[in-house]
Formats: C-alpha cells, sequence, structure tokens
C-alpha cells in the first residue's frame, strides 16, 4: 500500500511566524484554509492508496474523515517529526509498505504533484524529497519501506534527510516542484503565493482580508 502522510498542528500553534500580519484567529482560521485545500488535493492523488491524518486537532480530525481518511490521534504534540514518527509506525501496522510525508501549508502542492512523487516508489529501498523553494527545508518526504529513516524535519532538514538516506545504504533523489515546494510559513511566503494569483480557498481567504502584494510587499 502506498500512503500519504499529513501532520497537522493544533491550528490555535500554527503559523505563528505571520503574527506580525495576521491575528490569532486569523492564523487559525488560515491553517484549517490551507489543510482543505492540500486534503482535497491530495484525495484526487491517483497513486495513493491511503490517507493518513496525525494530529490532536479536533477539527483537523473531522475535516479528514468527512474525506473518508484515516485518523492517527495524538494526545499530545512535541513537534512535527516527533508526529510523524509515531504515525509511521501506525502506518505500517496497517500495511504502508511507502509513505509520502507532506504539511499541511502547501496549498498549491497538485494531485498531479504528489502522484509525480509516488511515481518514484519502484518497490525498492529509497528516499525522495521535494525541497522547500530555498532549497533547504523538506516539504515532501517519501520513503520506502515506511520509517526507513527517522524524520528530522526543521531548518535545513533537506541536508540532513540526504546524509540519513546515504548513510541508510538507501537509494536518494530529489525532485522539484513548485507547488509542493511553497509553503506558507512568514509573510514572504504569503508575498510569493499571492503574487502568483490562483483559485485556491486560500488565496481567496487571504483576498477577503485584503492581502494583497504592493511593489514586491505583502499590504
Amino acid at each position: 500500500m502506498k500512503a500519504v502522510l499529513v501532520p497537522v498542528k493544533l491550528f490555535s500553534c500554527a503559523n505563528e511566524r505571520l503574527k506580525c500580519v495576521l491575528s490569532p484567529p486569523q492564523r487559525k482560521e488560515l491553517a484549517r484554509v490551507m489543510l482543505g485545500d492540500v486534503l482535497s488535493n491530495v484525495s484526487g492523488a491517483r497513486r495513493a492508496d491511503a490517507v493518513f491524518l496525525v494530529t490532536a486537532e479536533p477539527e483537523a480530525m473531522s475535516m479528514g474523515r468527512r474525506m473518508g481518511m484515516e485518523i492517527i490521534a495524538e494526545q499530545t504534540q512535541n513537534g512535527e517529526s516527533s508526529s510523524v514518527d509515531f504515525a509511521m509506525k501506525k502506518c505500517a501496522k496497517m500495511g504502508a509498505r511507502s509513505v509520502l510525508v507532506v504539511p499541511g501549508d502547501i496549498p498549491l502542492a497538485s494531485a498531479r504533484e504528489f502522484d509525480a512523487v509516488m511515481e518514484k516508489d519502484d518497490g525498492r529501498s529509497r528516499v525522495v524529497i521535494v525541497p522547500s523553494r530555498d532549497g533547504t527545508g523538506t516539504n515532501g518526504l517519501m520513503m520506502s519501506p515506511c520509517g526507513a529513516i527517522r524524520p528530522s524535519f526543521g531548518e535545513g532538514s533537506f541536508s540532513r534527510h540526504k546524509v540519513m538516506a546515504a548513510d541508510a545504504g538507501l537509494d536518494f533523489s530529489s525532485l522539484t516542484l513548485p507547488g509542493m515546494g511553497l509553503d506558507i510559513d512568514g509573510p514572504q511566503d504569503i508575498e510569493t503565493f499571492m503574487g502568483g494569483g490562483g483559485t485556491s480557498a486560500t488565496h481567496a481567504y487571504l483576498s477577503g482580508l485584503g492581502i494583497t502584494v504592493r511593489k514586491g510587499k505583502t499590504a
């Protein structure tokens, strides 16, 4: 079974780097709207046999269940890496042979992009990374077999995951994809996202807040 795993923070704790441009209620709603876009696009991926959400956020659980996704409930959250490591063990027990981990803040990621990553799974032991737009982070991490390496997200994660794959004797490759590469983490990301236009619910929400791009700055 090929699975997609989406780790989701409590909405009230999400998007903290956007506090200079968005209020707490706005950041919480943005997290919900972005996740909705991601789950909608993941559900259209033809090569995914199952989609798992690992979260302690009740509303995210409800969103996933409405879309027929498997929920891995957390009692506490100790960071993205810990959540994914915990969920990997659950996914393996439920029959996942390979898992593609994607964050909930990449609203431009398309079903076609998710499929492009999973197409790299040829049955061999391997790691495939979709780097963040600046090339240093990890916005997509596919492992075959499930749990082949222990995830280490955060600043500089691309290099860490690459080294871990080599140390484990796994084939490694990277795949640059524009939608998956753009995570909305800081004000500059909003500027890039809004400058590209689009019809996503995330774009509509930010537009409704009056956020626009003027002379290269978010306003």
